[in-house]
């Protein structure tokens, strides 16, 4: 538990300082590294400030499975074309 909150507290803060695109870095690479994924005691990222993020991919339909961005700020973000089969955007702002 103190580790998690310690990884949280330094994810939170990164993810405030860095813009729109660095931040579409940062989430892909933490889904990538199994941080994300919902059912697998995913990093807890309510209250991040993702707004503005692109996790769309244009080129073929990407897997973004189970990835968990639950009570997160996501607006004006783009999933197009991602694969959100059981994501978790519980309480989640999507606009």
């Amino acid at each position: 538990p103190v580790v998690a909150a310690l990884v949280r507290a330094k994810t939170l803060t990164l993810a405030r300082q860095l813009d729109p695109a660095r931040n579409s870095h940062l989430i892909r690479f933490l889904y990538e590294v199994g941080q994300l994924t919902d059912g697998e005691n995913p990093l807890d990222l309510s209250n991040a400030q993702l707004n503005g993020i692109d996790l769309s991919t244009k080129t073929r339909q990407a897997n973004m499975r189970r990835l968990c961005l639950a009570g997160a700020y996501l607006n004006n973000a783009s999933f197009a074309f991602q694969d959100l089969t059981q994501a978790n955007f519980h309480l989640a702002q999507l606009n």
